[in-house]
């Protein structure tokens, strides 16, 4: 096995310019086979600092590009775009569950090496508030959300059942339940529905307005997946991809500690006389610049 920093040396890269991504997958110390350690409590916090340098000049200018080139973008849809310029107020952290030797992870761009917040997080995100404001509208008044305006803004999923409003043991699926009939009276159903099945001929029944079509569509997608499993449908807001600027111009490492590990990961009864693990993590720090992005396909 040949080490990269070996090669690095060979091909007199000067490291310090990384992007930060590029150090935590593959350039960080702790992957050469002669120091090779088992990367917990001092050691992780230790690996990690190595990763939490200043941005260099290309990670510095490539985020910035990023950035301008959204900004640019966002200003030509016009009235059919949304931007948010903001700060943060506590440190962030994204992907903590990707998979990395110190088993913590970090959401990085590739091939940029650069810290990102996926567009679909943020629009889950969102879709979840949504799904409660359209929970707590039971009586469907105007200007309030709905189930029609979810799936008609960030898309139409059938497949999925937990905690999806086709879940009855939720309260969200509850609140679907109780307002069926208000959401079948909604007047942005039945193109809903029209997009849904297309040209197929099933849809057909459910598009009769007369023999209350909506209704039975919504009682057929409670009554299982058999139909509403093969249907979806896109919504039409777009969510773009979010890069933080890090205050300081780089990462910085938390710690969280668990005290109850062994009530958590072995069935243990749970005491304080346990000995807390300190975990290290990578977070974008407090302060840092954040744009978010939003556009209606029309």
């Amino acid at each position: 096995m040949v080490s990269t920093v070996a090669v690095h040396a060979a091909l007199n890269v000067d490291l310090k310019d990384a992007a930060p991504g590029h150090r935590f997958h593959t350039y960080v110390k702790f992957w050469e086979p002669s120091t090779f350690i088992k990367v917990k409590g001092a050691n992780q916090k230790n690996a990690l600092n190595a990763v939490c340098q200043q941005f260099g000049i290309s990670a510095k200018s490539q985020l910035q590009a990023l950035r301008t080139r959204q900004q640019s973008l966002i200003a030509h849809h016009g009235t059919n775009g949304y931007h948010i310029s903001t700060k943060s107020t506590a440190p962030f952290a994204t992907g903590l569950g990707h998979e990395h030797s110190i088993e913590n992870g970090f959401a990085f761009l590739t091939p940029y090496g650069l810290p990102y917040l996926a567009g679909s997080g943020v629009k889950g995100i969102l879709r979840r508030a949504a799904e409660e404001l359209a929970l707590e509208n039971d009586a469907h008044q105007p200007g309030q959300w709905t189930w029609v305006d979810i799936w008609h803004l960030f898309g139409f999923e059938g497949a999925i059942d937990k905690g999806s409003p086709w879940d009855g043991g939720t309260t969200l699926g509850q609140a679907f339940a109780r307002d069926l009939e208000r959401t079948a009276a909604h007047p942005a159903i039945y193109p809903l529905i029209s997009i849904l099945f297309g040209k197929a001929k099933e849809g057909a029944r459910f598009l009769d307005r007369d023999a209350h079509g909506a209704a039975q569509f919504l009682h057929a997608c409670l009554a299982g997946k058999s139909m509403r499993g093969g249907l979806q449908c896109r919504g039409a807001l777009d969510f773009w991809d979010v890069f933080p600027s890090p205050a300081g111009g780089k990462l910085v490492v938390e710690i969280m500690t668990p005290h109850y590990g062994g009530y958590y990961q072995k069935n243990e009864t749970p005491h304080d006389s346990g000995a807390p693990v300190p975990v290290s993590f990578l977070a974008v720090p407090a302060k840092s610049d954040f744009d978010f992005s939003v556009v209606s396909q029309p």
